[in-house]
């Protein structure tokens, strides 16, 4: 007596091609997983690279502003020290009268530098 296959039914698949089909989305679903989280990793990356250059624009322009202040607040300070000189003459007590003045916007012009700062540094 000779031992004959199983006829095959319609719509069943055999035992060896199940685990084949499983086995091979799950492959597919871990690639496709990795995939997924490479593209993510590049984003944030992306993301990151664009916060530094941003922040470092931001500080550049805050450095040439405050430089630019401190330029203005310097060649004040030296026109003050000029013209008080040139008014005082050789009266010394003129001289002295206007060196209060002078000192006066030095340290107004050293306040103004000292709020741009901060509110730079507050932001």
């Amino acid at each position: 007596m000779t031992i004959q296959p199983m006829p095959a039914f319609r719509g069943v698949r055999s035992v060896v091609e199940v685990p084949t089909n499983r086995r091979a989305r799950r492959v597919q679903r871990i690639a496709c997983e990795a995939a997924v989280r490479s593209v993510v990793a590049e984003i944030q990356t992306a993301a990151r690279i664009a916060d530094i250059q941003a922040e470092s624009l931001v500080a550049s322009a805050k450095l040439r502003e405050v430089n630019s202040l401190v330029g203005l607040a310097m060649a004040g300070h030296t026109f003050l020290t000029t013209r008080a000189q040139q008014l005082a003459g050789e009266d010394i007590l003129l001289a002295d009268d206007l060196r209060s003045f002078k000192e006066l916007a030095r340290v107004a012009s050293a306040e103004i530098v000292v709020d741009l700062v901060d509110t730079y540094h507050r932001r």
